[in-house]
């Protein structure tokens, strides 16, 4: 499995660690957002936003793009590259994924609960040796 990778962003602190690991092939790859914690999936991940660039693409060149199809979040586990969840739609339609390159990967969304703060997840990732792990920055 790929590895975990880590930004947090909330209003005046950050008080949420969510991380996003990637498995699953080259063609369709698999995220799931993190608990930094223990590495197991976050139960708290409700995602407005999933983006992906090509390393060295600008940003309103994304790859793929997803995002609520209104103003809230949605509670997943799990998701699939070039695959719209129930509730999203589509603002940049998948591209083909390649060995060797980096790819930039972000879920963003909401704690929601009694202390609903924004929060941010991803990093650089690439596909070496059959799996797709953390590439250096």
């Amino acid at each position: 499995m790929g590895g975990v990778a880590l930004l947090c962003v909330s209003a005046g602190a950050c008080s949420v660690a969510a991380g996003i690991r990637l498995s699953g092939t080259l063609e369709r790859p698999e995220a799931v957002v993190t608990d930094i914690e223990d590495g197991g999936p976050w139960r708290r991940a409700c995602v407005d936003r999933i983006e992906v660039w090509r390393e060295g693409d600008p940003r309103s060149q994304r790859h793929w793009a997803i995002e609520v199809d209104g103003d809230d979040c949605i509670w997943l586990t799990r998701i699939a590259y070039g695959e719209v969840p129930e509730g999203f739609v589509e603002r940049a339609a998948p591209g083909p994924l390649e060995a060797g390159v980096r790819f930039e990967v972000f879920a963003h969304g909401w704690t929601r609960g009694f202390a609903s703060v924004p929060w941010v997840a991803g990093g650089n990732y690439i596909f070496e040796n059959g799996a797709w792990r953390p590439a250096a920055s």
